[in-house]
């Protein structure tokens, strides 16, 4: 499952990272995809947002690298902008939003990875 290693380091960015789409026109890139950590980076188009959800296991750090970002755990809003960072610790429901009119740009830090124990609400 592994696109980079530290016996063999690979340069990685969002051109030749693996992509996905999610929610409504967002977009992320693996920039690091293991069983025991995860990297993506992503972008939100204004007005967008992700399903609601949490976590069993993994825990995440949100960076937002631009824009800002309404990141709701358990249902208590908190604004990010440019340059800050908030861990979701697991079994917490979050959800992140784009109420602005500028794209969000931001990284998703996930250990373990965080896809397989994803609990949709």
């Amino acid at each position: 499952m592994s696109n980079q290693t530290t016996s063999n380091p690979t340069k990685i960015n969002t051109s030749i990272a693996e992509n996905f789409k999610w929610g409504t026109g967002c977009n992320g890139w693996h920039l690091l995809k293991s069983d025991d950590l995860s990297i993506v980076e992503e972008i939100m188009p204004p007005g967008s947002k992700g399903v609601e959800h949490y976590h069993e296991i993994a825990k995440q750090f949100f960076y937002i690298i631009e824009g800002e970002a309404s990141l709701v755990i358990d249902k208590k809003e908190h604004l990010l902008k440019s340059g800050d960072g908030m861990l979701v610790s697991p079994g917490l429901l979050h959800q992140i939003r784009n109420k602005s009119s500028n794209d969000l740009h931001f990284l998703a830090v996930s250990s373990p990875e965080c896809f397989k124990d994803k609990v949709s609400q």
